[in-house]
């Protein structure tokens, strides 16, 4: 019986692969969240862009721009206008923060003058602390947040310029995922070693998926979180754009949800005495903002996917670790995209292949 051994060059071929592989890795691994941004829009905006590209067949690169300039603005712009409020809005709940504390300690309200009194007799007789210890701990803690505003600030400016060029690079990229999108699904295609019916048809999932990713994960959470800041709004509670963001984080992970800012916001509102404000948050939070994902989610989503609840849970919030904010959307995407592969692996026919992958070994007959 013979055993074949590849030859070196083979080997030799392998081996140099694998080494401009990993160099190739270590290259674009910096820029893979400027890819994964790109290939989300492009992935979402496609409906969109075949329609500009219906309008201007003779010209792709004019479509791609055309489609990339109404991402800028229709997506990007509005994010970016938002985020610059909410900062704004963040920016001055910590420079008041630190007075409203005072003035509570100092002036309480007559309606709960006694609960403030009481507390501090029980930070004296059990800790030591005082109104006077309280009141300087205040002045401290506004010296700290004034400090931190200042390093912040220098923080946020070498921040915008990152933001700036990362910004730049999406949209390049977007760009040719629009105009050369075609022609790269065909080469990945040919690059995934399944027959190209399934090859197709797994690419077809995998976009499938990121649209209920994002209609049913990032979508879901943004209308939960502004018919929360609506409410914040209509109620005279402070910052309403930041704590809409912040409900639109806490609606991407499963068990916990936007109830987490509510509640304490309708104790708060009965805690200032104002009862039919509290009634009027709970309501709108329990009914209008919890049933909207169930109303709201098979409009978007429909049957595309069903991952079960703990495992969104692990997969946005390992997302989110890994990938930062991104990873709110990239988690149940890469999750998804592992069901789909593990699908597409149990559907093909591996054990016919391996069986003629390899030969039967040879018996060898000798005389008696």
């Amino acid at each position: 019986m013979t055993r074949s051994h590849p030859p070196a060059k083979w080997v030799l071929l392998l081996a140099l692969l694998a080494g401009v592989l990993y160099l190739c890795s270590r290259v674009l691994l910096p820029f893979l969240s400027v890819i994964l941004w790109a290939g989300v829009f492009a992935v979402i905006f496609q409906p969109t862009h075949r329609q500009v590209l219906a309008r201007a067949p003779s010209s792709r690169g004019a479509a791609a721009f055309y489609s990339t300039a109404l991402v800028f603005f229709a997506i990007i712009l509005p994010i970016l206008g938002v985020g610059l409020m909410v900062s704004s809005e963040l920016h001055s709940a910590l420079l008041t923060a630190p007075a409203r504390l005072l003035d509570l300690v100092q002036h309480p309200d007559p309606r709960y003058a006694h609960f403030v009194e009481r507390s501090l007799e029980v930070l004296e007789k059990r800790f030591g602390v005082g109104e006077v210890q309280v009141r300087e701990q205040v002045q401290a803690m506004a010296a700290q947040v004034s400090s931190i505003l200042v390093q912040g600030t220098m923080n946020v400016l070498g921040g915008v310029i990152q933001f700036v060029v990362a910004l730049c690079m999406i949209l390049f990229t977007l760009f040719y995922c629009f105009r050369d999108g075609e022609r790269m699904v065909a080469v990945l295609a040919d690059w995934i070693p399944l027959e190209p019916v399934r090859s197709r048809a797994l690419l077809a999932r995998i976009a499938e998926l990121i649209h209920a990713s994002v209609y049913g994960v990032v979508v879901l959470a943004l209308i939960q979180g502004a018919l929360g800041g609506l409410a914040f709004w209509a109620l005279g509670l402070p910052s309403p754009l930041l704590w809409a963001l912040v409900m639109s984080l806490f609606a991407t992970i499963p068990m916990l949800g936007t109830f987490v800012v509510w509640i304490p916001a309708a104790i708060y509102l009965a805690f200032q005495g104002q009862y039919g404000a509290a009634v009027a948050m709970f309501l709108w939070g329990s009914l209008v903002i919890g049933m909207s994902d169930n109303l709201l989610r098979p409009v978007l989503v429909g049957q595309r996917t069903q991952m079960h609840e703990l495992l969104i849970f692990f997969s946005v919030l390992g997302g989110l670790d890994a990938f930062g904010i991104l990873g709110v959307l990239m988690g149940p995407v890469l999750m998804a995209l592992a069901t789909a592969l593990l699908s597409a692996f149990r559907a093909t026919d591996y054990p016919d292949l391996l069986a003629r992958a390899q030969p039967a070994p040879e018996l060898i007959v000798g005389s008696p």
